[in-house]
């Protein structure tokens, strides 16, 4: 993959396990919705669900934050390819 960039994983790279947590754990399907509806170029779950993630060409807008659950834990911030 080197070389690639966020734009060229969404075609080849997926999680086996976030099709039925989506199913099962809704905030898990809301956040994933978010990410992908604000822009990001590659949106999924980490492992079995502990987190989501989207990659964004640009910093990601401010309303992707509005209104998320309390209990949701948020970041952003830059990483280099």
């Amino acid at each position: 993959w080197a070389g690639s960039s966020p734009n060229d994983w969404t075609e080849e790279l997926h999680n086996d396990f976030t099709g039925p947590a989506r199913q099962r754990h809704s905030e898990i399907s809301e956040a994933l919705n978010r990410i992908q509806t604000a822009g990001a170029a590659f949106a999924d779950m980490s492992g079995s669900g502990s987190t989501v993630f989207g990659w964004f060409k640009n910093e990601p807008p401010d309303s992707l934050f509005e209104g998320c659950p309390e209990e949701w834990m948020t970041w952003k911030g830059p990483y280099s390819l």
